[in-house]
């Protein structure tokens, strides 16, 4: 009687140890599958930007009375918080395309050069917070060309008493079958400025912030209810963000080298519309500073294609495939064998 008891004691415990490591497993391994297409309202931007005023982005997200501005230090990483949210929950939607980077989650919205966009929005809520990921905060969206906009040259400077200075250019060319528009801005931030530290007047260092963007835009009209458009955003800065006390206690540099693409077809029915767009981008960011070299290189590939409503434009349903390869330095080759073994 003993030993029957024993076993079945020995059994329960085997069946206690099995539950056990099985709820262990399911614990640590968590899978969520969601894949469904969705119908949602178009709406118009709550702030809107056109290029006919000649203002920084700082300047125009100041104005956007439901958010804040956050500026570390002169001359460094800009973002913007939103209802509570900072700037991973906003995309940045250049022609549809979230620019937020899956290596930091974030973006640097001080390198938007909004004196050569057609159009700069932001929205608090409503139908481009789903494009992207963790739209939560609302969207902010970028546009470099705008075929219902006649011929034009536009030159513009911009001059700081930080000594900071900007110079663009910008031509926009309108035919019968085609319109073009090209844009060149070149700016250096030195961002410097005085204050008072430990009683005395100090002059911060230099950031000597180097910006350079070339943006192309060519819409070519087969027939009027067939668009065919091509844009470009060319991108390259580096900066320095010295010591001072309204930054980090070690020296920083920081380089954007970044290419953007984009080919869609755009075919207009009676009620509806219909396009399909094939997307590149390759973002460059390096980092440095005292014992840091990071350096990191995305490249993003993405097909779409969308139908929308043209009269009442109340509703749009889309289909998107994206694909994102990362090469970070700091995964090194060990930790890759690592985590593979």
């Amino acid at each position: 009687m003993d030993n029957h008891f024993k076993l079945v004691l020995s059994f329960f415990k085997i069946l206690l140890c099995a539950s056990l490591i099985n709820g262990q497993v399911t614990i640590d391994s968590i899978v969520i599958s969601d894949t469904k297409p969705f119908i949602y309202q178009l709406q118009n931007p709550d702030y809107k930007n056109n290029d006919t005023l000649s203002i920084t982005t700082q300047d125009f997200l100041q104005k956007i009375t439901s958010g804040q501005l956050q500026l570390r230090t002169p001359g460094g990483l800009m973002t913007f918080l939103h209802r509570g949210l900072d700037n991973r929950h906003l995309p940045v939607l250049w022609h549809g395309v979230n620019l937020q980077s899956i290596v930091n989650g974030s973006y640097d919205l001080g390198l938007i050069p909004i004196g050569l966009m057609d159009e700069v929005s932001f929205y608090t809520v409503g139908s481009p917070t789903l494009q992207g990921n963790n739209g939560f905060a609302g969207a902010l969206g970028i546009q470099n060309g705008s075929i219902y906009k006649p011929s034009s040259l536009k030159i513009y400077s911009q001059l700081s008493t930080l000594q900071n200075y900007t110079i663009g250019l910008k031509s926009r060319q309108q035919h019968n079958k085609w319109s073009s528009n090209v844009g060149l801005e070149i700016g250096k931030d030195q961002n410097i400025f005085s204050y008072v530290y430990n009683q005395k007047t100090e002059t911060r260092n230099a950031t000597d912030f180097n910006k350079i963007n070339l943006v192309f835009n060519l819409d070519y009209f087969h027939k009027p209810t067939s668009i065919t458009s091509f844009n470009v955003w060319w991108q390259s800065s580096d900066r320095l963000i010295p010591v001072s006390v309204t930054s980090a206690l070690t020296h920083q540099s920081q380089e954007d080298k970044n290419l953007r693409t984009q080919i869609s077809h755009q075919l207009f029915g009676q009620k509806h519309r219909l396009k399909s767009s094939m997307s590149y981008l390759q973002e460059k960011l390096n980092f440095k500073t005292t014992g840091i070299d990071s350096r990191a290189k995305v490249n993003v590939f993405i097909a779409s294609i969308e139908w929308s409503e043209i009269k009442n434009k109340s509703y749009l349903l889309t289909l998107t495939h994206r694909s994102d390869v990362a090469s970070p330095n700091f995964y090194i080759k060990s930790k890759v064998d690592l985590q593979l073994n």
